[in-house]
């Protein structure tokens, strides 16, 4: 029997929840037990995160941020005086010594105060320097990296450039200088993180050498002659962010902080992304979590005080189903974040790199979806900006900021477009000769109720639908290019992904916490009703993409790039 086939990023030897979902199979072996976070290590983020709220109080109101577009002065003086900027970098070298879990946890905290104080440190935890240390063989490179730790700098990551985030080159050049001792990099990167204010950051560069271009990673002192900020950002929402458009002219950086490549060309291996994919949730799962808690508050304060011709608005069956649908919502985040962080601990390793980049996507849209909803639940009172209700002496509730705000999360890292095209090809990687493997068959945990069995078994189902879909696919274009260039069904496939992705995490984590007393262990009133609404919606969603994926691969969707094509002529490519 020939080993299936595996994409370059997967972890070898490790099982994968994704990796046998899109290949027709629901492991329910790897769903149960569902994880648990260790107790001391939830006190400890907890109280971490108590401390970071209250240092975020001190130093002023949120809403100045909101106004000014700016963090407080001294901020990140003060977190790396409390210890609180470092969160998983072991108590050893300077760091809090946080889980995953816990990281989340306090980033989320900061988030809830504003959502740019959660990013400042979810850019530097999550894609700066600490996260690569666990990755890192002993040496100079790490020994430098510890030592940054150790002085408290704040780190970010430089990847984007004016051309677009979706390019595979980089314009960036890196030029071998001294024999081989150091390189001179130059060009421009734009929307970075942290780039304003970070002391160190990893750049992505091209390097033309004797084996032809390919791309390396740096990482640069801010201090280092030649290194410039040009401009910082200002958006619609998650204002006060620190994000920056950098230029780089001969920066000096030595060969021993290069990141080492495994074979030409070839540096960001399935090790290093592991820790980088926990980025991801730090920088968009954990404000979208803050977003949907604050949305449920704002949601439950206005419908305890509103009536329509004396009856409360609590009364109303299309309002619970609203509020209903928002809590589903919630525990679906949830299940998310836990599994993402908590899966592959005490003992059970797991390959958890394709459901943490599926992750973006996933709360993201959650958080919109909630945000969306609210808005039309509180109608013209969510509409209205936080100012407008200060000046007629109304309590501040700022939808309208959580709005924007939200929206930015969609775009971050990538649109949803992009990142379900490249989920799809993921996918399709695992389908190299067009056959579908069979599926094992898969029963329903115990713990579930009758409705989400049936949820268990169309998720189930539309895992076997979805293999088969990818194996004719691949029979349907056998060029991997000309498949690649199917954007609109790499699109729709992408978003069957990750609804059966989450439907199947929900699901497991209502069985693995079974209702006690009509309240579950984790607080909630009732997973299985939670579960249950999240699921139902979720399969209409999955129902609309399977049609559209039908529609596109039978060729009777209309032709809508053709359309565009004639408008967009006069435009380099624009032709039909």
């Amino acid at each position: 029997m020939t080993e299936p086939a595996r994409n370059p990023m997967s972890v070898p030897g490790l099982p994968s929840l994704f990796e046998d979902l899109v290949r027709g199979t629901l492991r329910q072996d790897l769903l149960h037990p569902w994880p648990q976070e260790d107790a001391h290590g939830r006190s400890d983020s907890e109280r971490t995160a108590a401390a970071l709220r209250e240092l975020l109080d001190d130093l002023g109101d949120p809403q100045t941020v909101e106004e000014t577009g700016a963090l407080p002065d001294g901020l990140v003086d003060r977190l790396r005086a409390a210890g609180l900027l470092h969160l998983a970098v072991a108590t050893e070298h300077g760091g809090a010594g946080l889980s995953p879990r816990g990281v989340l946890r306090v980033i989320e905290a900061a988030a809830g105060w504003s959502p740019a104080a959660g990013l400042l440190l979810a850019f530097h935890n999550g894609l700066g320097v600490p996260a690569y240390l666990p990755a890192l063989a002993e040496g100079p490179l790490l020994d430098r990296l510890r030592a940054a730790i150790a002085d408290g700098v704040l780190t970010g990551a430089a990847d984007t450039e004016p051309a677009g985030a979706a390019n595979a080159g980089r314009q960036v050049t890196a030029t071998p200088v001294e024999d081989g001792a150091a390189y001179l990099l130059n060009g421009r990167k734009i929307f970075i993180g942290n780039g304003p204010t970070a002391g160190l950051l990893t750049v992505t560069a091209t390097v033309d050498g004797p084996d032809g271009k390919r791309i390396r990673q740096f990482f640069v002192d801010t201090a280092t002659p030649g290194f410039s900020v040009a401009a910082t950002h200002s958006y619609m929402g998650l204002r006060g962010m620190p994000s920056g458009l950098l230029v780089l002219e001969d920066v000096r950086v030595p060969a021993e902080l290069v990141l080492a490549e495994e074979q030409p060309g070839v540096w960001r291996t399935p090790y290093r992304s592991y820790p980088l994919a926990g980025g991801r949730l730090q920088i968009i799962a954990a404000p979208s979590a803050a977003i949907v808690r604050q949305c449920l508050e704002h949601s439950r304060d206005f419908v305890g005080r509103r009536t329509v011709n004396g009856r409360p608005l609590a009364e109303y069956d299309e309002i619970r189903r609203v509020v209903a649908s928002s809590l589903a919502e919630l525990y679906a985040l949830e299940s998310i974040v836990e599994w993402s962080t908590l899966a592959d601990a005490g003992g059970r390793p797991l390959n958890l790199v394709f459901d943490r980049f599926a992750a973006k996507n996933i709360t993201s849209l959650l958080a919109w979806r909630t945000v969306e909803r609210t808005m039309t639940l509180l109608a013209g009172e969510g509409y209205e900006t936080a100012g407008s209700k200060a000046d007629r002496k109304a309590a501040a509730l700022p939808l309208e900021r959580l709005y924007r705000d939200a929206r930015g999360l969609r775009v971050a890292g990538g649109v949803e477009s992009l990142l379900q095209g490249r989920l799809a090809l993921i996918a399709l990687s695992y389908f190299p000769t067009g056959q579908a493997e069979p599926a094992a068959a898969a029963q329903a945990p115990t713990g579930l109720s009758e409705r989400n069995r049936a949820h268990w078994r169309a998720v189930a189902e539309g895992a076997l639908a979805l293999a088969r879909t990818c194996a004719g696919l691949v029979e349907q274009w056998p060029d991997r290019r000309e498949l690649a260039a199917q954007d609109r069904l790499l699109v729709e496939l992408g978003r069957t992904i990750e609804e059966l992705l989450t439907m199947s995490l929900v699901l497991a984590r209502a069985a693995g916490r079974p209702a006690q007393d009509g309240r579950s262990a984790g607080g909630h009133e009732d997973d299985q009703a939670l579960a249950d609404v999240f699921c139902t919606e979720a399969r209409h969603r999955v129902a609309d993409a399977q049609r559209r994926l039908a529609a596109l691969t039978a060729g009777t969707e209309p032709d809508g790039a053709a359309l565009a094509a004639g408008w967009l002529a006069p435009l380099p490519g624009g032709a039909a």
